[in-house]
């Protein structure tokens, strides 16, 4: 995890009872069930995984841990991360192309919205492509979801 995550990293080892060291764990659990949940073609938004998973890790170790807080953990802290510094000089001068910009997410509608408010930049892009319209993961959005993406970009937004 980067160092634009790091409040991220702090509220979810917080919430593991200050232990920072079983973040990568929690964050590798995220990955290996947002794949399952392809895989078997089932599907659960990413804060949903990443809640499961903070519990299932705290379960683990012996930490008492509510859905509520797990979920308190991570999803303030994931829909206000900052953009890295030269994100938005760069989408300035994407703009000057005009240029359609779009951001394919795992993230949910509503939590893409957020964290491109929070992170200044979401007056530069024309759609928010959510990870809730195909529900599935990488790599399987990349190549199933390339479609999907193509005819929502031909119609106007919703």
């Amino acid at each position: 995890m980067g160092a634009t995550l790091a409040a991220v990293q702090v509220s979810v080892g917080k919430a593991l009872n200050n232990r920072p060291e079983l973040v990568q764990l929690w964050f590798a659990n995220i990955l290996q069930y947002s794949m399952a949940d392809t895989l078997t073609g089932h599907y659960s938004t990413f804060a949903e995984i990443g809640v499961a998973t903070l519990q299932m890790v705290a379960e683990q170790q012996n930490i008492a841990l509510t859905e509520a807080n797990a979920e308190a953990a991570i999803v303030g802290p994931i829909r206000s991360l900052p953009a890295h510094p030269d994100v938005v000089p760069g989408l300035d001068q994407l703009q000057k192309f005009d240029l359609t910009l779009v951001t394919p997410t795992n993230s949910s509608k509503v939590g893409v919205r957020a964290q491109m408010v929070s992170a200044g930049s979401a007056s530069h892009f024309q759609r928010y492509l959510s990870i809730d319209a195909i529900q599935k993961y990488e790599p399987d959005a990349i190549v199933g979801g390339v479609n999907d993406l193509a005819d929502r970009l031909a119609k106007p937004a919703a």
